[in-house]
């Protein structure tokens, strides 16, 4: 569909032959030659020949922190999540303090599923920077996916907040969660902006179901009520930037969408 970052621009090296010319005349070989392709490759999103590059950099370095973080980051992007956990696990313990680790660490956490342990990755990961927009997202995610609505709701209104380009599945969740907690005029807001956003896209046409039931809903209030409804909701898969900035493109449109029903009752 569902940032004091290292944001790295594009690398025009050429890449064949076994030794070539850097940036500034001298020819790289091995290590350097490797990871430079490596960098070029990953800001390409050629995710597979990045994660071949960098291999071949950590032949020559094994212990190279950079170059298990960037495997590691390239590994996630290609849906290699475990083997992405254990580079990043090791670059973080050769490397204490690489912060921009953890924030990967709980992308990759929240990927496999394990929504606490990358609760736990992120937290460490907004210690380190409060102003990334992105730490705030994807723990808004796995509280989303825990069940916990109303901590959720303020982990996606203050990424928002810091980066409005989240604005559209960050709205609709925050409008899912109040939904789901009964705050309906807090929900009607949240999902209206989802419609002004982008009024075409599934985000808009989830948001125009849910704001058609709390239509209904406010038509037909009662001092008490049962009522049964259902709402989509979708896991996204957020393309990120080695560090944790999104692409240029934004958020990807894959992800796994499932049908919720609610069954709410007041008096």
């Amino acid at each position: 569909m569902c940032v004091g970052l290292l944001l790295l621009g594009p690398i025009a090296f050429p890449l064949q032959g076994m030794a070539q010319e850097g940036p500034s005349g001298p020819p790289l070989f091995g290590y350097d030659l490797a990871f430079t392709k490596g960098v070029a490759h990953f800001n390409q999103q050629n995710y597979r020949e990045a994660i071949e590059d960098f291999q071949q950099a950590l032949a020559a370095r094994p212990d190279d922190a950079d170059a298990l973080y960037y495997l590691g980051v390239a590994l996630s992007k290609d849906d290699h999540n475990e083997e992405a956990r254990d580079a990043l696990r090791k670059a973080l313990t050769l490397d204490p303090g690489m912060d921009k680790v953890h924030f990967s660490l709980g992308v990759v956490g929240y990927n496999l599923g394990n929504d606490r342990e990358a609760l736990s990755e992120l937290d460490l990961a907004e210690r380190a920077d409060r102003n990334d927009a992105m730490v705030y997202y994807y723990q808004g995610l796995a509280l989303h996916r825990l069940g916990d609505d109303e901590h959720a709701t303020l982990r996606f209104l203050r990424a928002v907040a810091l980066s409005p380009s989240l604005g559209l599945t960050a709205h609709y969740y925050a409008g899912l969660g109040f939904y789901r907690q009964g705050i309906l005029e807090d929900a009607r807001d949240e999902l209206s902006e989802v419609v002004r956003i982008d009024p075409t896209s599934g985000p808009a046409k989830l948001a125009r179901a849910l704001l058609a039931q709390i239509r209904t809903a406010a038509r037909m209030a009662v001092p008490w009520d049962v009522a049964l409804s259902a709402a989509a909701q979708y896991d996204s898969n957020v393309i990120l930037l080695a560090g944790g900035s999104p692409l240029p493109a934004g958020i990807s449109q894959k992800g796994d969408w499932r049908l919720v029903l609610y069954l709410t009752g007041g008096y």
